[in-house]
């Protein structure tokens, strides 16, 4: 079984290597960037199977890049979960149940289980939405 690519986009560089260090002890290939930018430019090059994408960074904001993502027919289809340390996990969680996003909202200081749980289901979620169109299209 091949290894499902996540980008991490992130502008704090504890938080990042954490994370990545988290996923890849859960069998992911990770591919990090620092912001915004460098973060479209690694998302195109490398075709990730999910991003992580914090909301507030310096050089762009998260809602922006997530914008830039969702105009571009070859990254649009990549699901996203957003992080924020401004919100916590309750927060998170009352917002993914009511929202109307394609999107999922994940605070920063979520578990490792939180965090796998979710990358699970986004990836799943995507499988079956990939396997849905396959089959409308033949």
């Amino acid at each position: 079984m091949n290894k499902k690519k996540i980008l991490i986009i992130d502008d704090n560089p504890e938080f990042m290597e954490v994370t990545r260090m988290r996923l890849v002890v859960s069998g992911y290939n990770v591919v990090t960037a620092t912001g915004g930018q460098d973060g479209l430019r690694q998302a195109r090059a490398t075709q990730p199977d999910l991003i992580l994408l914090d909301l507030m960074m310096p050089d762009m904001d998260g809602g922006d890049v997530g914008q830039m993502f969702q105009e571009d027919p070859r990254l649009r289809t990549i699901p996203i979960v957003y992080f924020s340390a401004l919100i916590g996990s309750k927060e998170a969680a009352r917002h993914n149940a009511t929202a109307d996003l394609a999107h999922v909202f994940l605070s920063k200081t979520a578990s490792a289980a939180e965090l796998l749980a979710v990358i699970a289901k986004e990836l799943e979620s995507r499988k079956a939405t990939s396997a849905a169109v396959a089959y409308k299209l033949s």
